[in-house]
Order: C-alpha cells, then sequence, then structure tokens
C-alpha cells in the first residue's frame, strides 16, 4: 500500500515536455500558437513570452488582471476544447513585435505539461519594376515595399553596370528596398530577382524589334502574357522623353478595359495574345510603347520603339510630275493639232480648187494664154 501511494505521488508529479512547435503568422492577421495536454482535472493555463503574461486561465475562466498590455484584446483560449485537452492561443493583428519564443503551461491534478512555440512574423512585400527615360538615359527600378522580414534583391544581366540599391524602414518595422540599375545595353534582357522567405518573385525587361509604319497608316503594339498565368494585369503606356501616360489596362479577372485615347484600340478576342492597335498614324506617335504584364509571381516588361516616317515631298513630287504630265500631254495634243491646222489651211490657200472656168492647164510647150474677163469689153487681138 505504501509502495502504491509512491507510485500515485510519482504520477502526481510527472512534467510532460511536447518539444518546439514553429508557426509562421503574417502581420496584420490572425494566428494560432498550438497546445495540447493530457486531459485532467482543476485545469491551470499560463502562456508568456519571456517575462511578459500574455494570457491566464484557472478556476474555470480567464484572469487576465496581470496580462502585459501588448496583448490585451488580442488573445483567446477556445474554451470549449479545454474539457479535451485543447490550450492553444488564438492571437489577433500580429505586430513584428510578437515574434519570437513562447511558453505554454498547463498543469492539472494529474500531470504539467509545457510547450514551446516559436513564432516568425512575415509581411509579404509588395513587388514591382518600374522602367524610366529621360532623353538618351533609361533606367530600371526594382522595388519591395512594406515587407518583413527585408528583401533581398539581385540582378541578372549581361553586361557590369552601375546599380544603387536604398532600404528605408518605417515606424512599424516594415522594409522597404529599392535598386535602380541603367541599361547599358539596349538589345539585351535585364532580369531582377527578389527573395523573401523561400520565396523568389521574378520581372524581366526587354526589347522588342523596331517597328516602321508610314504616317497616316496602322501599327499593332504585341503584348503577350504566358499561357500558364491565370491571374494577371497588363498595362500599356506610351513613354516620351518628360512625360508617361497610360493608353489601356485589362485585368483578367474583371476582363473590363479602361478607355482609350481617340485611334487606339486594344484588341482583347485572344486569351494571353493581347494588341494595341493605334490607327491614322501621326509623327507624334513615334516614340516607345511599354507592355507591363504584372502577375503575383512576376512581372514582364517589354518596349516596343514604334518609328513612324514622314510623307516625304519626293511623294508629292511624284504626285505633281503626274498631274503635270497629264496637263502637258494635252496642251501638247492641243499644239499639233493646232499646227496641223495651220499647215492645212495654208496649203488649201496656195493650191486653190481647181474648175474650168478659173484654171487651165497648159503643156510646158504651149504658150500661155491670158484669159481675160468677158464683161470689160475686152477682145482678143
Amino acid at each position: 500500500m505504501k509502495v502504491h501511494f509512491h507510485l500515485i505521488f510519482l504520477l502526481h508529479a510527472c512534467t510532460v515536455v511536447l518539444g518546439l512547435e514553429i508557426v509562421t503568422g503574417q502581420v496584420s492577421k490572425d494566428c494560432i500558437l498550438p497546445c495540447s495536454f493530457p486531459h485532467g482535472e482543476e485545469v491551470v493555463i499560463h502562456w508568456k513570452k519571456e517575462l511578459q503574461n500574455v494570457h491566464s486561465y484557472y478556476s474555470g475562466q480567464d484572469q487576465l488582471a496581470s496580462q502585459d498590455s501588448q496583448y490585451r484584446g488580442r488573445t483567446a483560449l477556445f474554451h470549449e476544447g479545454i474539457p479535451n485537452g485543447n490550450a492553444s492561443l488564438k492571437l489577433s493583428k500580429l505586430h513584428q513585435t510578437d515574434e519570437g519564443s513562447y511558453s505554454c503551461y498547463v498543469g492539472t491534478k494529474q500531470t504539467r505539461t509545457e510547450v514551446e512555440v516559436k513564432l516568425s512574423i512575415q509581411a509579404p512585400p509588395h513587388y514591382a519594376m518600374e522602367y524610366e527615360k529621360q532623353d538618351s538615359e533609361r533606367q530600371l527600378k526594382c522595388s519591395a515595399f512594406l515587407g518583413y522580414p527585408k528583401p533581398n534583391i539581385t540582378w541578372q544581366d549581361c553586361c557590369i553596370s552601375r546599380e544603387d540599391t536604398r532600404t528605408e524602414r518605417t515606424q512599424d518595422g516594415l522594409y522597404s528596398v529599392r535598386s535602380e540599375k541603367n541599361i547599358t545595353d539596349k538589345a539585351y534582357s535585364y532580369v531582377c530577382h527578389i527573395q523573401f522567405g523561400d520565396q523568389i518573385w521574378t520581372a524581366d525587361w526587354k526589347r522588342a524589334d523596331l517597328l516602321c509604319r508610314s504616317e497616316g497608316g496602322t501599327a499593332i503594339i504585341p503584348c503577350e502574357v504566358s499561357a500558364e498565368s491565370s491571374s494577371y494585369t497588363i498595362t500599356l503606356k506610351a513613354i516620351k522623353s518628360t512625360s508617361t501616360s497610360v493608353l489601356a489596362s485589362f485585368n483578367s479577372t474583371s476582363r473590363s478595359p479602361v478607355l482609350l485615347p481617340e485611334r487606339f484600340y486594344l484588341d482583347t478576342d485572344k486569351p494571353h495574345k493581347y494588341k494595341l492597335r493605334i490607327s491614322g498614324l501621326t509623327l507624334d506617335d513615334q516614340g516607345e510603347y511599354l507592355c507591363n504584364v504584372s502577375t503575383p509571381q512576376y512581372t514582364k516588361l517589354t518596349i516596343t520603339t514604334l518609328q513612324v516616317e514622314e510623307r516625304t515631298s519626293t511623294n508629292s513630287a511624284v504626285s505633281g510630275t503626274g498631274i503635270g504630265i497629264g496637263i502637258g500631254t494635252v496642251i501638247g495634243i492641243g499644239i499639233v493639232i493646232t499646227v496641223i491646222g495651220i499647215s492645212y489651211y495654208l496649203y488649201k490657200k496656195g493650191h486653190p480648187k481647181q474648175n474650168g472656168s478659173a484654171v487651165k492647164t497648159v503643156s510646158p510647150s504651149e504658150e500661155p494664154v491670158a484669159l481675160l474677163p468677158r464683161d470689160k469689153g475686152w477682145t482678143p487681138e
């Protein structure tokens, strides 16, 4: 009986250590810190982060009088699960300062349980690649905004060119990282990689073939999306040396393009193969056109340079020459007809019409005899 008593005493003193739990939460979201224990009576629960009291429960209810102010109004136990051994804690509206190691202690009449939970906080950043043009200089900007922990930016290109990376941190502890790179080879593709945790976001920039069209004609700017992309947004811009204007945008979910300027039309009939059509080209239309394709995994920028050829004076001269030739031909024909008419007149004048009363034809051997009018009273001698 005494031995049995000691066995019961040892059982009461038993401590169950369940090891380390790892949890990842997102800033401003909710997460659950797991903790389970063997079923028992008179449950006592204490959640702590180092010396901070996060949440306490005993006597069948929450005990929050000593709760640290940082966690006030943001913690909750699953009361219906406590009798079944669930002491997990819901932590709401996560902050960067919530990151760290938490201890869960649960005591009952039968056992004591300790669980360590490591909480990592993430704030997925917003990604972007921008293309800027100023006179003959061109630059790419690869950015990750408002992320935690700090994202890492690297470049992949053919040429060694200067890059400038800057990092800023907000009062909330979020990082914004921007890396700028000058374009030294217009014909090459530049690739930017942003690593965030175990995820990698990619953006690439490339230049399409030169597009030459005549003034008054039509140009088609392609803007294609990878076939495997299901959620994406495309934006088409006209880039001048001093300004950039948005011509059209299209979202694969809403499928409603914005209104385009006159003479511009976005062809969306073929999924993933979009085309910007520009009709009635003018000299002001020439320049660079940017196709921006953005998905959650990547961004692709494609630059198409449009060259509009002016209607040259040679064409006008050819047209004018044609008209001149036509008019000259008519005038020439008129002159020829006039000359022929005058020549014919002179010919007829020098060769009057022959009849019996006016002219007598003689042979060379005959003497010419003048024929005098009889009505003048003349008689031959």
